[in-house]
């Protein structure tokens, strides 16, 4: 529908299968377009350990310094994304999704999902954010006036 506006939801990676989160966007997605942010970061740093591949935190940002290592997060970042995208199919729910990644020219650059959702906030009417609870989440309320914080 071209009346309807539009919601920003960050969706924490280790909830792409909660049924929760489904549901409220079956709901969200009758009176909005749903634009999606598809985290990951447990996901990315468990294949990094699998891999051996060192990597820090600094500023609640994962800092990888090897190549190999970015691409591998990159890969499992989009994969995540593409997952969701299949089960919203399945489930007949309209949502655009993406994943916490920026093109240039040839490269691609990860950008924690938190930021890049404080990023695109203003360009939204509504803002959910699903997370796992006891996660921290001052920073994205301190940015984002009439934030909603689902945790599950």
């Amino acid at each position: 529908m071209a009346d309807k506006r539009d919601a920003l939801v960050k969706i924490s990676g280790d909830l792409l299968q909660n049924k929760e989160v489904f549901e409220e966007l079956s709901r969200l997605s009758k009176t909005y377009n749903v634009f999606i942010i598809c985290g990951g970061g447990t996901a990315v740093s468990k294949k990094l350990k699998e891999k051996g591949i060192p990597f820090s935190f600094k500023n609640g940002s994962r800092i990888i310094r090897s190549y190999t290592g970015r691409e591998l997060a990159c890969k499992v970042l989009e994969e995540q994304a593409v997952g969701l995208r299949n089960e919203l199919s399945l489930r007949k729910i309209t949502a655009t999704v993406w994943a916490p990644l920026l093109e240039y020219k040839s490269k691609i650059f990860r950008i924690n999902a938190d930021d890049y959702f404080i990023a695109l906030s203003p360009n939204f009417i509504t803002h959910v954010c699903f997370t796992k609870k006891g996660r921290d989440k001052s920073r994205l309320r301190g940015c984002i006036e009439k934030l909603r914080v689902v945790e599950l």
